[in-house]
């Protein structure tokens, strides 16, 4: 089951738009938020927004995964 979540979820992420790619990257690196908003170089509240929506679209893909 792991491992069939994994590639689903590998295979959702190849298939994000790149700012999505980069904002999951720098999520997964630890980066805070105030971090990740400066390198994308948007507001916190904007980058905020985005990562919601982006992990709402991965969570509703992933549904029969979780």
């Amino acid at each position: 089951e792991e491992r069939e979540l994994l590639c689903a979820l590998y295979q959702k992420l190849q298939e994000l738009d790149p700012e999505s790619r980069h904002i999951c990257k720098l999520i997964m690196e630890g980066k805070s938020e105030r971090g990740i908003a400066s390198a994308l170089g948007v507001s916190r509240n904007t980058y905020t927004y985005r990562r919601d929506k982006l992990l709402h679209f991965l969570r509703e893909q992933l549904i029969m995964y979780i």
